[in-house]
């Protein structure tokens, strides 16, 4: 009987931590620059700083949305591990939840999205593998011996897409708008909306571990951001 377990290299934490920190320096330059604003500057460059400083808002939001998902995800891998015998493969959570699938009853390999979904059995049931797995290759190369792997077609709602296109739209108007009152509400409802849109895409990694410090203080640096550039665009349109 062989074990599997998630690997415990993140590689997609260096490029974040250098992102993030070079987006955070930014931010901290331009917002000294705000308030220690030389003489002479025009306000053409106040505005054209205000949307620099809305797009690396809009950078961090984004890729900190991704990283914290992808946090997510590889807080979930690490919950589990799977066993492979000679006449069934295993997966187990670390609370003790275990699905087992005999060998000779898979009925169907997909993969999806970085994870192969094994289902089979009697009553029918699911183990999902992820591909990163150390000794992936061998799982796969004993489950295709008895099912091949085939497309899985998938049907993406488009009310999925919902949060994040709502939250795109508020923030165009709250940068290209010229009317205050519309300003203001854009901004209020995006200083509302972001924690809940955050709150839901860590909602896994509140159920296991903390949160990485750095995926907080983007988030957080964000939030304060859009702050910062409600107090800017209605200061600059009275």
């Amino acid at each position: 009987m062989s074990v599997y377990r998630a690997p415990d290299t993140r590689s997609y934490q260096r490029p974040f931590r250098i992102f993030s920190w070079s987006a955070i320096a930014a931010l901290v330059g331009i917002w000294l620059f705000s308030i220690y604003e030389p003489q002479g500057v025009s306000r053409s460059t106040n505005v054209t700083l205000a949307f620099l400083m809305g797009a690396i808002a809009l950078g961090v939001i984004g890729y900190g949305l991704s990283q914290s998902f992808k946090e997510a995800m590889c807080k979930a891998k690490k919950a589990f591990q799977w066993e492979l015998t000679d006449d069934k493969i295993i997966q187990s959570h670390e609370d003790g939840r275990t699905v087992e699938i005999p060998l000779s009853e898979v009925k169907s390999l997909h993969e999806y999205h970085g994870w192969l979904l094994v289902s089979g059995g009697e009553p029918p049931k699911g183990i999902t593998v992820p591909l990163d797995l150390n000794g992936y290759e061998q799982i796969k190369r004993e489950l295709t011996a008895h099912c091949a792997v085939t497309p899985l077609k998938v049907r993406v709602s488009p009310f999925s897409y919902l949060p994040s296109i709502v939250f795109i739209l508020l923030f165009l108007l709250f940068l290209f708008s010229h009317v205050p009152t519309v300003i203001v509400i854009a901004g209020t409802a995006l200083l509302v909306f972001y924690p809940v849109l955050v709150a839901y895409s860590l909602r896994r990694v509140w159920r296991t571990k903390s949160i990485p410090k750095l995926v907080l203080l983007s988030h957080i640096l964000a939030w304060l951001t859009i702050a910062w550039l409600l107090f800017q665009r209605v200061k600059v349109v009275k």
